[in-house]
């Protein structure tokens, strides 16, 4: 992870279909999220029942988007997940496949704020869990 670049990489397994995912309680329950600090973060998590939000924050900028996944989670499937960020643009894939990409008006630049904590299935106030499995890539 740098100031204008970066990766994160994993493996990922839900554990219930996209339609029960919010049985425990989330509203937004977070797949992952790296963090710095509330102005310095990247965050996926579900949106609405099968969509997934993809929100970067670089030095207050913010952007996000949404992938309408239609039902193509299918819990117990082990998927690998990418999010890749540069000045301009953070891009989620799944699978090698791109399904989101937000541009914050202001572009990338975390300077000296990169965010280096990552959080699996919830968020860093210990909020928004989802139950999965995850791995190494």
């Amino acid at each position: 992870m740098g100031s204008i670049k970066g990766r994160i990489r994993f493996r990922w397994t839900p554990r219930h279909s996209a339609e029960n995912i919010k049985e425990f309680g989330s509203t937004y329950p977070y797949i992952a999220g790296v963090y710095y600090d509330a102005n310095n973060r990247i965050c996926l998590n579900y949106y609405n029942n099968e969509d997934i939000e993809l929100y970067i924050n670089s030095q207050g900028n913010a952007g996000s988007s949404v992938w309408v996944s239609g039902g193509s989670i299918v819990f117990d499937t082990t998927y690998l997940i990418e999010i890749l960020y540069n000045s301009y643009q953070c891009i989620f894939k799944l699978d090698g496949v791109i399904k989101n990409v937000t541009t914050p008006g202001a572009g990338i630049n975390f300077g000296a704020t990169i965010p280096t904590t990552i959080y699996l299935g919830q968020t860093s106030g210990s909020t928004q869990f989802i139950d999965a499995v995850y791995g190494a890539p």
